[in-house]
């Protein structure tokens, strides 16, 4: 089980975690469970994903399925990650 492994982390850091989870996955043949907010490295790891909505499932499927999905409420979490990416990519920001 990993539990929001790149919080915190800087991106080559994240990319080397990243990485390490992918490898140990495939290398040991297990079944990981990843817990994390970041869409876009989970769905980069993942070839399931589980989404959580008040409690209860709300979405389960492959990530292509889930950047797909017509759910309103997943759209926006895939939507949001988009913007979040973006704005990681913008080097002058005032908050």
């Amino acid at each position: 089980m990993w539990d929001e492994p790149t919080t915190g982390l800087d991106p080559v850091n994240t990319a080397a975690v990243e990485r390490l989870i992918k490898r140990l996955s495939k290398e040991l043949e297990v079944t990981s469970l990843l817990v994390t907010h970041d869409v876009e490295g989970g769905l980069d790891i993942c070839d399931r994903v589980a989404m959580l909505d008040g409690g209860s499932l709300r979405f389960f499927g492959t990530p292509p399925e889930f950047r797909a999905c017509p759910d309103p409420v997943v759209q926006a979490f895939v939507d949001r990650a988009a913007a979040e990416a973006a704005l990681d990519m913008v080097t002058d920001t005032y908050v």
